[in-house]
């Protein structure tokens, strides 16, 4: 709720150029999925301060939460989903190496 209320705070002159959403609360039980980030919903509002080209980068470790995004993303208008990520930094850390697997996904705004 904290990162809608922030983006619906932002001047309308704020244009986002990089998006990071890094490992949000997967909210696993499915009577608990209306809680998650990524929702149709957050992708529009996304969309309305993104400019045309700017990168959505998204990275779990909750293999059902990353297919969820991935469809999500993937049958939005607004966004194009890549095909390759390229992680724009990478630094490792303690927790990232106890983790045993991460998904990343990236997506461009459709002009």
């Amino acid at each position: 709720a904290e990162a809608t209320e922030f983006l619906e705070a932002l001047p309308p002159a704020v244009v986002l150029r990089k998006i990071f959403i890094l490992y949000p609360d997967p909210w696993p039980k499915k009577k608990h999925h209306k809680n998650r980030f990524i929702q149709t919903s957050s992708l529009d509002l996304l969309a309305t301060r993104a400019g045309a080209g700017t990168r959505l980068h998204f990275r779990t470790d909750d293999a059902d939460y990353f297919e969820w995004t991935r469809t999500h993303v993937a049958e939005h208008a607004a966004w194009n989903l890549q095909a390759e990520t390229t992680w724009p930094f990478e630094q490792t850390t303690f927790f990232e190496e106890r983790m045993k697997e991460k998904r990343d996904l990236e997506a461009e705004r459709v002009p």
